[in-house]
């Protein structure tokens, strides 16, 4: 019965994982994983729980309203890190620090306004602009290479994105 198919799963298990095709050990799993891309999957869960947070408070309280908790939070967090590091809160170089952060606010506050009046999954396609975006700004501004590649990269993405939201004012007759 149930007894005998448990022992035949274990045996298979334990072959697969001496073949080297399974870990029974989540945390040998982990461990193989680089840890800049366990960074990545921290923030895009962390990043995942926040917008659906704010989808969900949006409901109550007015976009602004969570831009600035978000930032509260964000302030208080990173001036303790970067005093438990011993580095200065405002940097060396002021100007660059209050443009990143005048960026900063306005893309939240785009971010989040838009999270609290579309759908959840429709924003967060739009999102995926995000690379597009970075792309050609990598190559105006720092001056990064831009090639043929590139411009279709930044093509097809824009194209995918437009596929997948379908927004209404470029599909709807």
């Amino acid at each position: 019965g149930s007894d005998g198919s448990r022992r035949k799963r274990r045996a298979l298990l334990r072959g697969c994982a001496r073949l080297g095709v399974l870990r029974l050990s989540s945390a040998a799993v982990w461990s193989r994983i680089p840890l800049g891309v366990r960074f990545m999957l921290g923030s895009a869960l962390a990043f995942s729980v926040m917008s659906a947070l704010v989808k969900y408070a949006g409901t109550r309280l007015a976009s602004q309203e969570l831009v600035f908790a978000r930032s509260v939070v964000a302030i208080v967090v990173s001036v303790a890190m970067l005093r438990r590091a011993g580095v200065h809160t405002l940097g060396t170089r002021r100007w660059l620090l209050l443009a990143r952060g005048i960026w900063g606010y306005a893309a939240l506050s785009c971010g989040f306004y838009a999270m609290t009046k579309l759908p959840l999954a429709e924003a967060t396609m739009i999102q995926y602009l995000h690379p597009v975006f970075t792309a050609m700004l990598a190559a105006v501004v720092l001056g990064e290479r831009a090639d043929r590649s590139l411009a279709a990269s930044v093509l097809l993405g824009s194209a995918g994105v437009l596929l997948v939201t379908r927004p209404a004012f470029l599909f709807e007759a």
